[in-house]
């Protein structure tokens, strides 16, 4: 348990995520005290706060995929019970773009 909230704490997602509730809660407290231009600003840095965080969880993503075909390891736990195999032709394709990208 102890690791896990290290682990949290230490994430790079969970601090912009943390930065941009904050953000909300501050702008809809103080909104009476702020300009529509500063309002505005605050939604577009939010917005590219989500941005940056679904970036990184699709990073992630393709990391474990990869991973999961180098070491031929199947990736499982989603909540239908399925499993991805690195014989499924959709990893495969998938890998391959992501390696044709590089």
């Amino acid at each position: 348990m102890k690791n896990t909230v290290i682990t949290k704490l230490s994430s790079r997602k969970f601090w912009a995520s943390f930065i941009a509730f904050a953000s909300s809660l501050l702008t809809v407290i103080f909104s009476d005290r702020l300009s529509a231009e500063e309002i505005e600003l605050i939604k577009n840095g939010i917005f590219i706060l989500c941005v940056y965080i679904f970036g990184e969880s699709g990073i992630d993503i393709v990391r474990l995929l990869r991973t999961s075909f180098e070491y031929g390891e199947a990736i499982s736990g989603f909540s239908d019970g399925s499993e991805i195999t690195p014989d499924d032709e959709d990893l495969t394709d998938t890998v391959t773009a992501v390696e044709e990208t590089k």
